[in-house]
């Protein structure tokens, strides 16, 4: 299992396995204790997702991670090409040089974890990974208040071995770190609003308010949807009296924190970088309207291909999934809360099946209360059939029967084998491409030093310039120069070096202006 990945890595695997496992047994003896592996199991099952590909996955982790390391030393001027010698344009985020295609909070993290720790591919997606070893313990709080410690453990047990998350940590899919950091900032505003219901601390208001404002400076707006589902809330409460503003005054709090904690971000951008700023706005609001990039899909798309990939294969699934918050419903015994939980699912799917643009990242935000459902409904079955068990370990074997199967079907194992080892299966062709990629840029490093270097032909696509530049100082660029190209290099006092990948012309060849380096590749 996991060719080609070195095996210290892959006992991080059944560490982690094995402790999860273990921690789902042990809950039922000692709960802290229970829950404390879990998170520890968690952890470990990330680092190794973190760990498994030593490159930069195309499509958004390149970006994502050079814009980072560039914040370390300027965390307020978010920047892809620092030194850019040649002309951009300024809306074309893939190769420009003020980066507002994402809003800052997720790669401020990845930066601090840089500085700390220097920079590479796992202090780049440490964050991430600390994030999600959180997740088990958010759910975990979040089924407790709506049902029951046990419910909330089953929910937390889920979670740790979600496989669509785990390969956002592992940065394989779009957006990779950036929805890791969404659900979560998201997932921890829920958690605030229920406490607050639960005893109404205000505490908890300004939680709200600040997870709320971090969601927001993570994905924009859509990082306010807590306060959306919290007004629908109150309307169905209130049979609709959306008049009688005083049912809404609790909002204000919260509301004007999370002002607070995202507005001046974008006041500053707007004072410092108008057009970036203005042009990203306008982009981001087209997502709805309009398909971006290509990244289009019929209605059913979130409910089809979405629901293979971020819970079960199955033409089913959806409906299953459906009865989980129908039979929670009926079992939350608050009408808020249970009012919320429905709600928020529902909005989240309805919205972006409306939306044109289809990502599957989109709808991992609701995974965190799907999960809850899950694990309300499955201790149902348990208290109604537990009894019958005389000692608290049958008890636990029963119920790790119960939810064995679909665990495993939700880690999805043999998913993660075919993503990052055998380059045999055409879901993984990249990889191969990838590893000479990093073969590449450390025999540049060895050549050049620490010389003011600009890359020519990087790679057949324009990212692939932009892992050289996290791994190097150097610039690169994915086309062969042109002659007012290289004049400008020079001018800069920049060594011109284009990579021969048996697409050059003669002329370029001969020309004495440039460095020729002729690519390699140790894997075939």
């Amino acid at each position: 299992m996991f060719e080609n990945i070195d095996n210290n890595i892959v006992a991080l695997f059944y560490v982690a396995v094995t402790l999860i496992t273990a921690s789902f047994f042990i809950f039922f003896w000692k709960k802290k204790l229970g829950l404390g592996i879990l998170v520890a199991g968690t952890f470990t099952l990330a680092l190794f997702m973190a760990l498994l590909d030593p490159f930069l996955h195309l499509w958004d982790e390149q970006q994502h991670a050079l814009v980072a390391k560039h914040m370390i030393e300027h965390p307020f001027k978010p920047m892809l090409y620092t030194d850019p010698v040649l002309p951009y344009l300024k809306s074309y985020w893939v190769q420009n040089h003020i980066w507002l295609h994402k809003q800052p909070l997720f790669m401020w993290q990845m930066a601090l974890s840089m500085k700390i720790f220097g920079t590479n591919v796992l202090a780049m997606r440490l964050p991430s990974v600390i994030m999600f070893s959180l997740m088990p313990l958010i759910v975990f709080r979040i089924g407790t208040l709506l049902k029951n410690e046990t419910a909330g453990f089953i929910a937390a047990f889920f979670m740790a071995l979600a496989n669509f998350p785990l390969e956002l940590v592992s940065g394989m899919w779009h957006t990779d770190h950036n929805d890791m950091a969404f659900m979560f900032y998201l997932t921890l505003s829920v958690m605030c609003w229920f406490e607050y219901q639960n005893n109404g601390k205000t505490k908890w208001l300004i939680l709200l308010g600040i997870t709320a404002g971090c969601a927001v400076l993570v994905k924009w707006l859509l990082g306010l949807l807590v306060y959306v589902i919290w007004y629908l809330v109150i309307s169905f409460q209130n049979k609709m009296k959306i008049w009688e503003i005083k049912n809404y005054l609790v909002m204000i709090k919260p509301f004007v924190v999370s002002l607070i904690v995202f507005l001046p971000w974008q006041i500053y951008c707007l004072i410092n970088y108008p057009y970036e700023w203005k042009w990203e706005m306008q982009a981001a609001g087209k997502h709805f309207n309009h398909v971006v990039e290509g990244h289009g899909g019929s209605w059913k798309y979130h409910f089809d291909e979405g629901m293979d990939m971020l819970y079960f294969p199955g033409d089913l699934i959806p409906f299953v999934l459906l009865a989980f918050l129908i039979i929670s419903f009926f079992l939350i015994s608050k009408l808020p809360n249970r009012l919320f939980l429905l709600l928020w699912v529902l909005f989240i799917y309805m919205f972006f099946t409306v939306a044109a643009t289809k990502m599957l990242g989109f709808t991992v935000i609701a995974m965190p209360l799907i999960l809850v459902s899950f694990g309300i409904s499955i201790e149902f079955l348990y208290e109604k059939f537990a009894k019958k068990v005389k000692t608290i370990f049958l008890q636990a074997i029963f119920l790790f029967a119960i939810i064995c199967y679909p665990a495993c079907k939700f880690l999805n194992p043999e998913q993660m084998q075919i993503m990052h080892s055998d380059f045999g299966y055409w879901e993984n062709y990249e990889r191969i491409n990838e590893m000479n990629e990093l073969y590449l840029i450390t025999e540049l490093r060895k050549e050049y030093g620490s010389d003011k270097v600009v890359i020519f032909n990087s790679n057949t696509t324009p990212l692939g310039s932009i892992q050289i530049m996290f791994f190097t100082d150097y610039l690169a660029y994915p086309q062969i120069p042109n002659d007012r190209e290289i004049k400008t290099v020079l001018e800069n006092d920049y060594v011109p070096v284009v990579l021969d990948r048996g697409n050059l012309s003669d002329t370029t060849i001969v020309d004495p202006r440039l460095t020729i380096f002729p690519v390699t590749s140790i894997y075939y």
